[in-house]
């Protein structure tokens, strides 16, 4: 009988059991950013009524199953962006799928991996003092261009304009360095651009194709060797995801300005992920004041390519290839000039266990423009080796040469060869304290091995309030441009600039400190400070009337029928000191509205002569305001509103007649977009340029202000999943 009762109460069991498995159904569906309409890793979904939940994976993807048929609330939550609660009906048998858009809240620096300090963290466990520009907030500013973005990252000075290089060319000036000191990257290869005497230019990737924009402040040559003294910019592209997705953007406006981008992502297969993007763009340019022999010759046709593909085949092996290309041509004196740049490259990792793996990776970087027949080539393999299995510590060797190969109008075609070896330490004591230790041999060619060390300190006094400070040592080699450039003739000034092989390296000392304080969940505040030390800055020097055969042998110089010309030749002479300073504060006053603010100062001396140094950015302030707000049910609104102003700013003006240094003339901009936001992916957005409608004075190698125009686009962005 016993027997009988407990085979009976065992088949009710089951019984009662598959019934209910048959009565219960599931939720499933996918998380996305609505800025950005890309998917969101660890979001918490619970359902408030039973408090079962999920956390969604890589693309944004969950489920909760073994859910009893009924009306449910569920609520999702991340960090950096509004709680939302939708209801949704669960069916017996049946997976309910439902796909979820949040805004972004508060902009949490906390979250952010950074890698341009070569090692992938997060940024508050980052040493050095590092700023980040995320996807949402270069879409919600509706830019156009990088330069866009980085003028409201405090620290930063945008410089451009040029008499015969890339009308869309924008290089920046870090902590008050002249722009040649910037190391400017994408997604950690070296950009290749015109004119790269006078800095690189970042305009190299539309903004829609971003991810993330990373800024370290101080030297870095005991991480990347020589470029670097000035700080390291590094762009950060979007990447592929397992789920299929099209982006797309159009837009057009004032100056016949037309761009179209479209972005495709998806797997191949199980072990391959996509990502191709793809972007065209024309314009009548920017209307100008100066140059005058440029004016009206400022517009352009621009087509670029990114693709990517990464593979995974185990939790041991993963590769990564891409190539980034771009092409461009603008009219030049009346005749068309072309001139495109790309980057292949390839990416291997294999983790040999738990605590050690092995990075290779190489690249090939060209930049060649049929105006001043220029050719910029780079070549450079890495190997890094990377291991942890000490407690709070992670040891990084690396390994890297480096090939360039230039020439240019009145540059000889000549190559230049360097090898870096390097390790970085970063460790931690107790809860509070990180530390990176770096240090890096550099071996350039005919020039003496070059060391440096870097320190770095992060110091969490609590949860609200961290220290970061640095110290290093920079380097800079002469680049084949300035070692051999062949007497350039400037026109409207006749002068000769002179490249001199006898260039010894620039050195400096840098010391950076920072505070950020988390006041509230509302409010945060930031302060930087930096002082640099230069020696042996390379200057163009006027040496007046000159016979040019005492520097070129005569068949290097045949275009030269005077006697006795004005030579401006580069030498190592000066000493310089750059002290600066920034704030930046963001108060998310609403719970989807942001006020950040930012103000930045610098001063810099020649040492020797007590003049500032070739490029003084003086100060600058800016405003941005950004925020969302739903309409109805699936439809919100989003604004930005940023004014950025620039004061007391001086530059050299190589030039042999009148006064050498002069000041650029001050200017407020201001930017202002509007966007509708649709549930379904679509996005209809307006955005404006200038409305002051005030000239902006530049300068990179001539003075470039342009007219006080406003610019105005009008476009659609479309996202799909």
């Amino acid at each position: 009988m016993r027997t009988r009762n407990r085979v009976c109460i065992l088949f009710c069991f089951l019984l009662v059991s598959t019934v209910s498995a048959v009565d219960q159904g599931s939720i499933t569906g996918r998380i996305l950013d609505n800025s950005t309409g890309l998917g969101l890793s660890d979001v918490n979904v619970k359902i408030v009524e039973t408090q079962q939940g999920t956390a969604s994976q890589k693309d944004g993807e969950f489920i909760i199953d073994n859910i009893y048929p009924g009306e449910y609330t569920i609520e999702i939550s991340a960090i950096g962006f509004e709680i939302a609660r939708n209801t949704v009906v669960v069916s017996a048998g049946k997976a309910t799928s439902i796909n979820i858009l949040l805004n972004p809240k508060v902009i949490n620096m906390e979250k952010i991996v950074v890698t341009a300090t070569r090692s992938p963290q997060l940024l508050e466990e980052t040493a050095d003092v590092t700023l980040v520009q995320t996807a949402g907030e270069i879409r919600a500013m509706g830019a156009v261009q990088v330069n866009d973005i980085i003028e409201y990252m405090p620290g930063v000075s945008s410089i451009g304009g040029t008499g015969s290089g890339q009308p869309f060319k924008r290089s920046v000036s870090l902590n008050g360095m002249p722009a040649n000191y910037s190391l400017i990257l994408l997604n950690g290869r070296r950009v290749l651009s015109s004119h790269i005497h006078t800095g690189a230019n970042v305009n190299v990737v539309p903004p829609e194709h971003i991810e993330r924009i990373e800024l370290v402040k101080g030297a870095s040559s005991a991480l990347y060797g020589t470029d670097g003294m000035g700080g390291v910019l590094n762009i950060i592209t979007k990447n592929g995801s397992t789920s299929p997705g099209i982006s797309f953007i159009s837009y057009g406006g004032t100056q016949n300005t037309y761009h179209n981008g479209i972005s495709v992502a998806g797997s191949i297969g199980k072990y391959i992920n996509h990502s191709l993007f793809s972007s065209w763009e024309q314009t009548d340019g920017t209307p100008i004041i100066e140059p005058v022999f440029r004016k009206d010759k400022l517009g352009y046709t621009m087509f670029h390519l990114m693709d990517q593909f990464d593979v995974e085949t185990s939790e041991k092996f993963k590769a990564s290839t891409s190539l980034h290309y771009m092409n461009s041509e603008t009219p030049y004196r009346q005749n068309p000039k072309a001139s495109w740049f790309f980057i292949p490259c390839i990416d291997l990792e294999y983790q040999h266990s738990d605590h050690f793996s092995l990075r290779a990776s190489g690249y090939y970087s060209q930049w060649k423009s049929q105006l001043n027949n220029e050719l910029n080539e780079l070549a450079s393999p890495v190997i890094l080796f990377r291991y942890d299995g000490w407690k709070d510590q992670n040891i990084l060797f690396g390994a890297e040469y480096i090939y360039r190969n230039f020439s240019r109008s009145r540059v000889i075609e000549h190559d230049q060869q360097s090898y870096g070896v390097f390790v970085n330490d970063e460790f931690r004591l107790g809860a509070r304290w990180r530390f990176l230790t770096a240090l890096r041999l550099d071996k350039v060619q005919n020039i003496e091995p070059v060391i440096c060390p870097k320190l770095s300190v992060l110091y969490n006094l609590n949860e609200n309030i961290a220290f970061r400070t640095s110290a290093g040592r920079g380097f800079k080699a002469p680049t084949i441009h300035e070692l051999y450039e062949t007497l350039y003739v400037h026109t409207g000034d006749i002068h000769c600039r002179a490249g001199n092989p006898d260039l010894e390296p620039e050195y400096s000392t840098t010391v950076n400190a920072g505070i950020d304080l988390h006041l509230s969940d509302r409010l945060s505040f930031i302060l930087n400070g930096s002082y640099y030390s230069i020696e042996n800055m390379i200057t163009p020097v006027d040496h007046g009337l000159e016979d040019p055969t005492n520097y070129f042998p005569r068949e290097l110089i045949p275009f030269i029928t005077d006697s006795l010309v004005y030579i401006y030749r580069r030498e190592n002479i000066h000493k310089g000191t750059i002290a600066s300073g920034e704030m930046k504060i963001l108060w998310h006053f609403f719970d989807a509205y942001t006020l950040e603010t930012g103000f930045n100062i610098s001063h810099n001396k020649n040492k020797d002569t007590g003049e500032t140094l070739p490029y003084y950015p003086g100060q600058s302030l800016s405003f941005k305001l950004q925020g969302v707000q739903t309409l109805i049910k699936g439809i919100n609104i989003g604004g930005f509103v940023g004014l950025n102003a620039t004061m007391d700013r001086k530059i050299w003006r190589f030039k042999h007649d009148g006064e050498q240094q002069g000041s650029l003339n001050d200017y407020q901009k201001l930017d202002a977009g509007l966007s509708i936001l649709f549930s379904n992916g679509y996005e209809f957005f307006v955005n404006g340029e200038n409305l002051l409608g005030q000239e902006l004075h530049l300068y990179e190698d001539v003075d470039f202000i342009t007219q006080g125009t406003a610019l105005y686009r009008f476009g659609i962005r479309l996202f799909t999943h």
